[in-house]
């Protein structure tokens, strides 16, 4: 399937490797550094905090031309065009977490997907 990409961090027991737009602000990362910082991480907001931080750091990679992810994103958007339509896959979409199933929303494949759409509709 030509147009279902994996957009996460590399999982070696399974053979995939890192994407370049996976995210690189896990939960414990983004955790610890909140408590680094003297801020009592609150739980329910640890996952919004990363995907925050994600779509900064990726909409400040994606106005330099001359990088991986940007390059990454224009194959994706090549491949929503040429199939007319594209699967972003993470590990994280279906888990469960704090009593409830991880959706796209939750996930920074979500945050791949509404810019693809914006270079899409330009």
């Amino acid at each position: 399937m030509e147009n279902i990409v994996y957009v996460g961090r590399a999982i070696p027991r399974m053979g995939l490797e890192a994407s370049p737009l996976a995210n690189p602000y896990t939960i414990k990362k983004t955790k610890e550094i909140l408590e680094r910082n003297d801020i009592s991480p609150v739980e329910e907001l640890i996952r919004p905090t990363s995907l925050r931080a994600y779509e900064w750091g990726l909409q400040s990679a994606l106005e330099q031309c001359d990088n991986v992810q940007h390059q990454e994103m224009n194959r994706l958007v090549n491949i929503a065009i040429k199939h007319g339509s594209l699967g972003l896959v993470c590990c994280c979409v279906g888990k469960e977490e704090d009593g409830r199933i991880l959706t796209e929303d939750d996930c920074h494949a979500g945050i791949i997907k509404k810019f693809i759409l914006k270079e899409l509709k330009q």
